[in-house]
């Protein structure tokens, strides 16, 4: 009996800091960013992304690159010096940071410095009702292609 319990109680210990290493829910890290973006560019709503969409993706890239090289590019020389691009990445940070805390304040009800998930709920059912034109609680097909058209503006800084 002890034979067979040695082996397999070393198996189990060798195993067991691996399984818990393990990604729980098995999903890829950028699961979520990919999400979006197959939701924001599959203009014909089929969960994927087909040819002309990804191309739409790539102008989109594309299009943000160009404006904000132009937009970090303090003397229009063409190039990004060292400086521009510290002075670049402290002017984001300090944007980032304002525009978090001005989220956190207009969803933060009961002001305790951070978002519970009743507030996560009701922030998501105030988005989802923004574009909920005919008030059935969900959104139809043009509904979605609206909310997808505002996200695309969005991350090409349109609004």
């Amino acid at each position: 009996m002890r034979r067979l319990l040695t082996p397999a109680l070393l198996s189990l210990a060798l195993l067991a800091p691996s399984a818990a290493l393990a990604n729980k829910d098995g999903a890829d890290k950028h699961e979520g960013p990919k999400r979006k973006l197959v939701w924001v560019y599959d203009d014909n709503g089929d969960g994927k992304l087909d040819d002309a969409e990804r191309a739409n993706v790539k102008a989109d890239k594309e299009l943000r690159k160009a404006a904000r090289k132009a937009r970090v590019d303090g003397n229009h020389d063409g190039t990004i010096s060292p400086e521009e691009r510290a002075v670049a990445k402290d002017v984001k940070r300090h944007e980032r940071e304002a525009k978090k805390a001005e989220r956190l304040a207009k969803l933060d009800a009961n002001k305790d410095g951070k978002l519970d998930p009743l507030e996560r709920s009701r922030a998501k059912a105030a988005k989802q009702a923004a574009f909920d034109k005919n008030k059935d609680g969900k959104l139809d097909a043009a509904e979605t292609a609206a909310a997808r058209a505002a996200a695309r503006a969005r991350m090409q800084g349109k609004s």
